[in-house]
């Protein structure tokens, strides 16, 4: 390799190009170098011997050069010694270094964390994604494998892309309430297993902040989908929009028909405008139509 190294106590220039060589034998096992002149042959002072080309071939070969030096001329050998410790710290490395100041204490800086990016990340603040995570880790920790944007995509659904734990289904006073749209029967459900003085209603849930009402999703999707079990089992945007809308469609494949006008009646005909192609059934894959669409929208959003 030809590199350029200026000492850094004289600045004197050197040039290496092949492995120098000791005036006679080489006792020491040392690397050797040859000397050869250059075109221009420019004198350098206090050496008394013209601009040479050599080739550093480790720290011995500056070693061995320190004793042909002293053979020709009167050298500084601080100088050599820093050439040497430049050398031996592998700082250089097929590149001329600059005639400056090395800082070698200097250390690389770490790079910078990358925030994770979510569906509708752009709609959502630090606090919100926060609690989305603490969602998953504690879905997590009750055997139920769950992804981020899953979540936020439900609740994008839910809430018609608003995220507002107050919004009622339909504008309605009394409707269905919040991230998970809580009807009275889920609310009921949950309070069974709640304390007398922990028991909740729309208007507590209307009032929670979004971190809040989100602990109170977790808790109803963990009921749910454990006795419709999903302990240990991926659990993908439709079974969690099913936990909510249509707990019967949880686990089920895409074609399962879920309501029907024949079976179920009274849920057909709440939810006929999902029986999109009319025969009568509203498939587990009708269910999640609306589903899609929020997704879809989310990824244009993510942030």
């Amino acid at each position: 390799m030809n590199i350029s190294l200026t000492s850094l106590s004289d600045r004197r220039r050197f040039q290496y190009a092949s492995p120098p060589k000791t005036s006679g034998s080489n006792d020491h096992g040392l690397d050797t170098v040859t000397l050869s002149d250059t075109s221009e042959g420019k004198e350098q002072p206090g050496f008394g011997i013209k601009w040479k080309t050599v080739t550093v071939a480790g720290l011995s070969a500056v070693a061995a050069m320190t004793g042909s030096a002293n053979s020709s001329a009167s050298v500084d050998h601080s100088s050599l010694h820093d050439l040497a410790n430049l050398v031996a710290s592998e700082k250089v490395s097929n590149a001329i270094i600059p005639e400056q100041q090395f800082d070698l204490s200097q250390e690389p800086q770490p790079e910078p964390e990358i925030e994770a990016e979510y569906s509708f990340g752009q709609r959502l603040d630090a606090e919100q994604k926060r609690a989305v995570e603490k969602m998953v880790d504690d879905l997590d920790s009750r055997g139920f494998d769950v992804e981020a944007d899953d979540i936020i995509n439900f609740m994008a659904t839910e809430t018609g892309g608003t995220f507002d734990p107050a919004i009622r289904a339909g504008g309605q006073r009394n409707g269905a309430v919040g991230l998970a749209q809580f009807t009275q029967t889920a609310i009921d459900q949950m309070n069974l297993s709640r304390d007398r003085d922990d028991k909740l209603n729309k208007e507590m849930l209307a009032n929670m902040s979004f971190t809040e009402q989100s602990e109170v999703v977790t808790e109803y999707l963990a009921s749910t989908l454990e006795v419709r079990g999903m302990q240990g089992k991926q659990v993908d945007a439709a079974d969690l929009y099913s936990a909510v809308f249509a707990p019967v469609a949880v686990g089920k494949p895409e074609s399962a028909a879920i309501y029907s006008r024949a079976h179920s009646n009274r849920y057909y005909r709440a939810n006929r405008s999902l029986d999109t192609n009319h025969d009568g059934v509203i498939s587990k894959s009708e269910l999640t139509s609306r589903l899609d669409v929020w997704a879809e929208m989310g990824d244009t959003l993510r942030g």
